[in-house]
């Protein structure tokens, strides 16, 4: 068979030859080979990344740990700023007390301390306690003063004064709605308020 071709389609069928054979090179050993080291480079393009974020977040550390000191700091405050305990009724024994000694230190007589109902204030839990007192103007604002300052988280929430006689217009007769609030966050929604 080849011997009966010309000496032209011998060359054509050589040409086509090679070109199957080059194609055939080309498409099942070339591309696969360049595709293989394509995807190798943008593994180790993409371990490089990493590597560098990796380098970029240890080199942060330090950042993070002084985050961390400062969030322990402010949750410690937070801790002493609440009333101690998470019951409702020791927290008011807890309040309770913080009055009586700052009554003792403003001069101040407290005539009746009445326990209310815990009630939700931005969804942290109050503890109220009404509280009658009979002093002088200037003991009172003491009193008021060293309430708002406490450590504790304390609010004034009514406050109400009258002359107890027309004799003595010093003395008076006050009523106060404080409220202290205990580290035990309530979800409103779940309460149904």
């Amino acid at each position: 068979m080849f011997k009966n071709m010309s000496k032209r389609e011998k060359l054509f069928l050589w040409a086509g030859a090679l070109s199957v054979i080059s194609f055939s090179i080309i498409k099942f050993v070339l591309v696969p080979i360049y595709d293989d080291n394509r995807n190798k480079a943008e593994q180790i393009q993409s371990k490089i990344l990493f590597i560098q974020k990796y380098r970029e977040i240890l080199a942060q550390k330090e950042f993070y740990n002084q985050k961390d000191k400062e969030t322990r700091r402010i949750h410690s405050l937070l801790q002493r700023s609440f009333l101690g305990p998470s019951k409702p009724a020791l927290a008011a024994a807890s309040l309770q007390r913080i009055l009586d000694d700052q009554a003792d230190r403003s001069s101040i007589e407290i005539i009746r301390a009445k326990i209310e109902t815990p009630k939700l204030m931005e969804g942290l839990q109050a503890i109220p306690i009404e509280v009658t007192l009979k002093s002088n103007l200037k003991d009172l604002s003491r009193f008021i003063r060293l309430i708002e300052t406490h450590p504790k988280i304390l609010i004034i929430e009514d406050f109400s004064t009258r002359r107890i006689n027309n004799k003595d217009p010093e003395l008076l007769e006050s009523r106060l709605l404080v409220n202290g609030f205990i580290q035990k966050i309530v979800n409103s929604e779940a309460k149904g308020i």
